[in-house]
């Protein structure tokens, strides 16, 4: 059945195209099929609370410990606050944007704070500008540094392609690794 809905969803794309996305529907429909085992579930959304919790918690130590975020009662803002920025500014992530959710982060979450909770604005572009760097700089880092290390003796080192589908294949069949 799911075969059907993905066929007939993709079959007004050029040949070329289908095949691929094909390809990648029914990988991707490969991967949920681990989440039929009840533990598996289980598994995935304890661990996505997990991080959503760790996540929202930086939130709020940067929020209360770093700005003293005050609501328009004067009061420390409490924990569901930022649980709320959290959501709607990761669900900002659906938006159009660039790279690193510059700008939108900054206007969904300024907007969430000002808006719904009276913090002042200039408090509020500040706490989340800080929490946007704090969030993007240590990924972005890391990145960076296991893309540029150098891998001895890794599969395919050192081998040259004429060109980007040459080297595809050759990773596809297995003749070289990832950081060749």
């Amino acid at each position: 059945r799911t075969e059907a809905v993905i066929n007939g969803t993709l079959r007004f794309l050029p040949g070329r195209f289908r095949e691929r996305a094909e390809k990648i529907a029914h990988s991707f429909i490969d991967g949920l099929g681990s989440l039929r085992s009840g533990r598996s579930l289980g598994a995935v959304l304890f661990l996505s609370l997990v991080a959503w919790l760790f996540e929202t918690s930086m939130y709020y130590v940067i929020g209360n410990l770093g700005f003293d975020l005050r609501g328009a009662d004067g009061n420390p803002l409490p924990f569901y606050v930022y649980v709320l920025v959290c959501g709607v500014v990761n669900l900002s992530g659906l938006l159009p944007q660039a790279p690193g959710a510059l700008g939108v982060f900054e206007f969904v979450g300024q907007s969430v704070l000002v808006g719904a909770f009276g913090v002042e604005q200039s408090q509020s572009i500040s706490f989340v500008l800080v929490l946007h760097v704090a969030l993007l700089l240590p990924i972005t880092l890391l990145g960076i540094y296991y893309m540029t290390v150098d891998r001895e003796n890794n599969k395919g080192q050192y081998m040259l392609f004429n060109n980007v589908p040459e080297a595809i294949l050759a990773y596809d069949l297995g003749k070289i690794r990832m950081h060749s």
